[in-house]
């Protein structure tokens, strides 16, 4: 909820796609700038990040709360979006 509140007024549009897959390729594709997701486990991104790491795309990632699964930030290579330290 953090981050949703610092992005809001900052950016035109967000938009909850409900499927990971999808949205890592709509930003593979320039379609999404970003996507960033907690919680989620790696076999619903892995393939979309393959794909977006290979357009250029930009995939940061940190262990998340439950087992196997990833904290992600993913972004279309322009964006600098980094986990607080």
């Amino acid at each position: 909820m953090h981050d949703f509140q610092h992005l809001v007024p900052r950016v035109r549009k967000m938009r909850l796609m409900g499927a990971a897959a999808l949205d890592t390729v709509y930003v593979a594709c320039g379609r999404f700038d970003a996507y960033i997701e907690y919680g989620i486990k790696l076999w619903d991104i892995c393939a979309g990040q393959l794909i977006l790491e290979q357009a250029g795309g930009r995939v940061e990632s940190a262990p998340g709360a439950e087992p196997q699964s990833f904290d992600v930030r993913m972004s279309n290579g322009r964006l600098n979006l980094r986990f607080d330290a």
